[in-house]
């Protein structure tokens, strides 16, 4: 059997400890999909206005033009990506990559095996994410059709980005509220403590003042103070056993 002391101690560490994992978990997940939309958001943005610049600049320019204006719809994607941080393709409606923001290994790459390419071939957004093989990072693919008048595809503004910002900012959160929660912890023990060890000392004191008056050596005295409860206790206890000698 415990004693009322570490009951009450127990009872503070709990009512301590489980609003704050709770706030731990569910803030937690709740930043995490927060991010997420908001970092999906931002590349669909990226995308649009991408594409409607292709459309543009590209699409809609003179056949003779046309290489010219690719060249420099290029060398934008090539100054965009890094400082979007954001890999950037343009893909023909056949799936082959046209043009890469980060290097033309993948000019030339048939993308239409990839689930976000297909919808997007079929003239509907796609989006995917996937994991590293490493599982340490995950990457966003966004997929954005670029339509004609009809609804066909005329080519498609490829986007993928890693979540490393937001798994560094998760990995900081996590070890800010667990470092938060120790220290409420640690002051809930000191509180606990303390009152823990004030209310069994008075009881204690009473307990003995009690005993030793039921062992016939005079009336209950236990220097009890204050106005709570237990002095009103004690004050009762002594009236009584002071009727009784």
């Amino acid at each position: 059997m415990f004693s009322l002391r570490w009951k009450l101690i127990a009872a503070f560490l709990l009512v301590v400890f489980i609003p704050c994992w709770l706030l731990h978990r569910y803030a937690i997940g709740f930043f995490d999909r927060y991010t997420r939309r908001a970092l999906e958001d931002e590349m669909v943005a990226s995308a649009y206005l991408l594409g409607e610049q292709y459309r543009s600049a590209v699409l809609e320019a003179p056949e003779e033009e046309r290489p010219e204006a690719f060249a420099a719809f290029e060398r934008l994607l090539k100054t965009c990506g890094p400082e979007m941080q954001t890999r950037i393709r343009c893909v023909a409606p056949s799936g082959e990559g046209r043009a890469d923001s980060h290097d033309d290994s993948s000019v030339g790459q048939n993308f239409s095996d990839r689930p976000e390419l297909r919808r997007a071939l079929g003239g509907r957004y796609g989006a995917r994410a996937a994991l590293t093989d490493d599982r340490q990072y995950m990457y966003y693919y966004i997929a954005f059709p670029v339509l004609s008048a009809e609804g066909a595809p005329l080519g498609i503004v490829y986007l993928s980005r890693h979540t490393g910002p937001i798994i560094h900012a998760l990995k900081e959160m996590r070890y800010a509220q667990r470092r938060g929660m120790i220290v409420a912890l640690l002051s809930a023990l000191a509180v606990a403590g303390t009152i823990a060890f004030t209310i069994t000392l008075r009881l204690r004191r009473l307990t003995r003042a009690a005993r030793a008056a039921a062992a016939g050596e005079g009336p209950i005295d236990t220097e009890i103070r204050g106005r709570d409860e237990l002095a009103e206790l004690s004050a009762s206890l002594a009236h009584m056993s002071a009727e009784v000698v």
